[in-house]
């Protein structure tokens, strides 16, 4: 009796690009932290910093010191591989 193998391929999108994750609350229109980024992405926050400085992902200044990000942009970024460097 010959045995039968079942290869189970994933087709699904990871979760940062599937269109279920695109309605989530923080991709409406308002702008985002680092850290909700890099959560929502799923690296480090100084990732997301570092691709800001290298301009790699577009910032807005929020305030004298912080940055946000729009979702748009980062959807832009994750597209394009999300480097860094």
């Amino acid at each position: 009796m010959s045995q039968q193998r079942v290869v189970t391929i994933q087709t699904e999108q990871p979760e940062y690009l599937s269109p279920a994750s695109e309605s989530s609350l923080w991709l409406g229109e308002g702008l985002v932290t680092a850290r909700e980024v890099a959560k929502h992405v799923g690296c480090h926050e100084e990732t997301v910093r570092r691709a800001d400085h290298a301009g790699r992902l577009r910032s807005v200044r929020f305030g004298a010191r912080g940055k946000r990000f729009h979702p748009r942009d980062v959807r832009e970024w994750i597209a394009r591989g999300m480097r860094t460097k």
